[in-house]
């Protein structure tokens, strides 16, 4: 050790030199590397999350929970897998194999495995898949709960996410547990009898008229058009307002 003080002490510009060296390549790393505040680390985990107002726990382990472990047997790359089940929701935790390099397709085979397992048909939502990162960690969560039906509740969420939204320096907001807006048609077998209809009728006019759809392309002087048949129906008014039947003399059948 002293040998090598007194190797530098003999030669002043060797150690003026190094010492140069390393206060420019200092200043050329503070310039030009890249720096970040706060830094996304991948912290091995991805969640996959469900909701079923309603439902025990136990009958969200045997209906949702126990069907997606079962897909997600065949998947490469799982260390542990871990559920657990609340009254309307449950969550499973994946911890990833940290030698596993290709993360982005890992999450995609999760995703692929959750969408084939059988779930119950009245489930409100679809499962979430999420990779936990540092970036995507929330910094707020809060809850919006209130006296009001589901769907003026749900109106109100997406007015409040919008308003986030608009607000300067947020990326993203995730709304959960908020009910998929459909529209009911209950069918009165009395007078389906008085009329002679069926119900394979009525689905198919809905299925008819409620389309979303390309409709091809049109030339025009202006150039070429993009075609697309809209009609979604929007209220419960859009269904009443379907004519069944119809004869010559204008009555119509609602």
């Amino acid at each position: 050790m002293n040998s090598m003080i007194a190797f530098f002490v003999r030669r002043g510009l060797l150690v003026n030199m190094l010492s140069g060296m390393l206060l420019l390549g200092g200043i050329y790393a503070a310039m030009n590397i890249q720096r970040e505040a706060f830094p996304s680390v991948n912290f091995d985990l991805v969640v996959i999350g469900a909701a079923y107002p309603g439902a025990s726990p136990q009958e969200l382990e045997q209906l949702v929970a126990m069907p997606i472990e079962r897909e997600l047997k065949g998947i490469d790359g799982i260390k542990k897998t871990t559920s657990t089940s609340y009254p309307g929701t449950m969550e499973i935790i994946i911890q990833v194999d940290p030698n596993y390099k290709d993360r982005s397709r890992f999450v995609s085979d999760v995703q692929q495995a959750v969408d084939q397992a059988v779930l119950p048909d009245d489930l409100p939502s679809d499962p979430f898949v999420k990779e936990i990162k540092s970036d995507k960690t929330p910094v707020i969560s809060f809850s919006i709960f209130g006296d009001v039906p589901d769907l003026e509740l749900k109106h109100i969420a997406n007015k409040v996410e919008d308003d986030l939204l608009a607000l300067p320096g947020v990326s993203s907001v995730n709304v959960k547990g908020d009910r998929k807006e459909e529209i009911r048609i209950t069918l009165i077998p009395e007078k389906m009898q008085k009329y002679h209809i069926s119900t394979e009728e009525v689905m198919a006019l809905i299925r008819k008229w409620n389309v979303n759809a390309p409709g091809g392309q049109l030339k025009t002087k202006d150039g070429l058009k993009t075609i697309r048949v809209n009609g979604e129906f929007t209220s419960a008014k859009d269904a009443a307002t379907l004519v069944i039947r119809a004869n010559e003399l204008g009555e119509a059948l609602y």
